[in-house]
């Protein structure tokens, strides 16, 4: 491996597809990416990992069939893995369950902050779960939109299941769970 795939695989490690409020911790951990192969293109800015990919910083794990890198000067400009689901897991900070999500293909865009899970798209922590066609995140801004609003794009529908809070036993009011969305 040259000095200069060695760059661009420190500019995947520092922006691997962040969750929001993900453990601050794993910025700080190192990747490890695990795949049956790779192909590095320099001069296009293109490389594709095949075969049960995994990718691991800390507590985020990406998984996937395919996954390919785009980057320009040595800057990342976008992640896509596919698979049968692709998958997502990160441990948010002060929570007990993990961030999940879960599409044929995840897309992450470094300068926009965004992440969009296409086809049988689902987020979910605990049992509170988001379910539609096309599910985005914008990072920055936290917030997330789901079904298809592009022009001509056919109708679809979303999915949210909301568990309800459960009763502190002492006072019969409601608390929250840990690890659940407000």
């Amino acid at each position: 491996m040259t000095p200069k795939s060695a760059n661009w695989l420190l500019v995947l490690a520092l922006a691997a597809p962040p969750c929001v409020h993900a453990l601050s911790t794993d910025k700080d951990q190192p990747v490890q990416i695990e795949a049956d192969q790779v192909e590095i293109d320099e001069r296009r800015g293109v490389s594709v990992y095949s075969g049960d990919v995994k990718v691991t910083q800390g507590s985020m794990r990406l998984t996937g069939d395919t996954m390919t890198v785009h980057h320009k000067d040595e800057q990342l400009e976008r992640i896509i893995m596919v698979g049968k689901p692709a998958t997502y897991k990160q441990r948010p900070d002060n929570q007990q369950e993990d961030m999940h999500a879960s599409a044929e293909r995840i897309e992450y865009y470094a300068n926009e902050e965004k992440v969009i899970l296409l086809q049988n798209a689902k987020l979910w922590q605990g049992a509170n779960e988001f379910k539609s066609e096309r599910i985005v995140y914008d990072i920055p801004r936290g917030v997330a939109n789901a079904g298809d609003t592009r022009p001509g794009a056919e109708r679809q529908r979303v999915y949210i299941t909301i568990q309800p809070k459960a009763k502190d036993a002492a006072s019969g009011s409601p608390s929250r769970q840990p690890g659940t969305v407000p």
